[in-house]
């Protein structure tokens, strides 16, 4: 982090670089330490059912249709007719896109942004970064969609002294992730489901790439924090939150560089968003749980694996000790009353969290 009061250089000789973002979020506190600055890529691999971003999910530019602001002009109508007519309509260049002072009912998705501007916006606030001890993020969608534009953007906040952090369900090849994470301070890295047949259910991809990716940054010494986003009927219930626990403590055992987990709880604020693309929301036609996500749930099983809160961080030694061999496979755990009593270490490994990012 940059201590001095002096602002940071803004002559650039770095060749133009551009990305796709759907939003950057300004005084995030949610997705990194300090206060932090929130670049929201666009583009993703994955389908997951309960997405609260939808718009963030197809590489192409989009348009949202918001029935509640239309006054009735009719400006919005040759757009409109294309947009529901016509699946491709995201193909459209940019400039033929409907601008959102045109008409309050239409709304682009995302924005090509220059790495300059981008600079210009993050400089900004450096003074709330240098205070908080917080940075930049680059979040998404998937981040790793962009390597190229995510590693200039990395590098060209290093080269000013901000801290960087990307968040990243690590679906990608190991050369776009490693483009994407290799130069940033902080990997918070998303781990939904254990096993892969849930996996494909509910986001249309396998975890194994997933897993690999994981297990590749810990080896390379990155400094990684996991977050789960808790999902309910999905992996709240008590065999696969213990799953995904035993998975976690196994692929992260001997790591200092392991950070500690988060938990993200599900919410329905995004919904909206899928009327306003004219899509239907996976997650209720897939799955008819309307009950809140059961962080307890999850919580017992982090603290059964070892992987402990900020609250209950001195807790005494766990009922059911758990034994692990050397860098086990993550099917080969199995708990074992010979284990050591577990010292309070783990302190700051593990919060519950509820970062919102749905925006208009």
């Amino acid at each position: 982090m940059k201590l001095s009061a002096g602002r940071c250089s803004q002559v650039s000789d770095r060749p133009e670089v551009t990305g796709r973002v759907i939003n950057i979020q300004r005084f995030s506190i949610h997705d990194g330490p300090g206060t932090r600055t929130v670049l929201f890529m666009k583009g993703c691999q994955m389908r997951c059912a309960w997405c609260a971003n939808p718009e963030s999910q197809d590489l192409r530019p989009e348009v949202f249709v918001d029935e509640s602001k239309c006054d009735g002009c009719a400006r919005c109508q040759p757009y409109r007719r294309a947009f529901f007519e016509r699946p491709d309509v995201a193909l459209l260049p940019d400039r033929t896109a409907p601008d959102s002072t045109a008409c309050r009912a239409l709304k682009r998705t995302s924005e090509i942004i220059a790495l300059d501007e981008v600079m210009a916006r993050l400089r900004r606030d450096e003074p709330f970064y240098r205070l908080s001890g917080g940075g930049v993020t680059l979040s998404g969608g998937e981040a790793a969609l962009q390597p190229d534009f995510c590693r200039a953007v990395i590098t060209a906040c290093r080269e000013e002294g901000l801290h960087t952090a990307v968040e990243t369900a690590g679906f990608a090849s190991w050369k776009n992730v490693w483009l994407t994470c290799g130069q940033a301070d902080l990997i918070l890295y998303d781990l939904k489901m254990s096993t892969d047949e849930l996996h494909v259910r509910y986001t249309g991809v396998s975890n194994r790439r997933i897993i690999r990716n994981l297990e590749m940054l810990l080896e390379a010494g990155k400094k990684v924090r996991i977050r789960v986003p808790v999902i309910p009927g999905v992996n709240d219930t008590e065999t696969e939150s213990d799953r995904l626990m035993a998975l976690i403590r196994s692929t992260t055992l001997g790591y200092s560089n392991f950070d500690g987990i988060d938990l993200l709880p599900y919410h329905r604020y995004g919904v909206h968003k899928y009327r306003m693309l004219g899509k239907s929301y996976p997650f209720e036609t897939r799955h008819n749980e309307s009950r809140p996500a059961d962080m307890a749930v999850m919580k017992n099983a982090a603290l059964r694996w070892m992987l402990m809160t900020d609250e209950d961080a001195c807790v005494p030694a766990l009922n059911q000790p758990v034994h692990f061999q050397e860098r086990p496979h993550r099917h080969q755990i199995s708990r074992h009353p010979e284990m050591p009593e577990y010292q309070a270490s783990c302190k700051n490994r593990f919060k519950i969290i509820n970062p919102v990012h749905v925006y208009l």
